[in-house]
């Protein structure tokens, strides 16, 4: 018969947090978005501001705005809708 072995932190039959949870725990504090994300919305904008030059900084800054913006209040509904 095999032996199972468990963490010296972890007992048999023990509790672990949900997964959904887990997932949440660790994703919680990732609010700033990768500069790939920024860069496709700071492109969309600047190509629906009708292609202007000279508003790159602009557009990168918005850009990052509304993405943080956005994950701050996905992050809301999602907590919200956990109680």
């Amino acid at each position: 018969m095999k032996q199972i072995k468990f963490p010296t932190n972890q007992e048999p039959g023990g509790t672990a947090p949900p997964a959904a949870t887990a997932d949440l725990n660790q994703n919680e504090v990732n609010l700033k978005p990768t500069p790939d994300e920024v860069a496709k919305r700071a492109c969309l904008r600047y190509v629906d501001q009708g292609s202007l030059h000279g508003h790159d900084k602009q557009h990168w800054l918005e850009a990052e705005a509304q993405l943080v913006a956005e994950r701050a209040l996905a992050k809301v509904y999602v907590f919200s809708s956990l109680d």
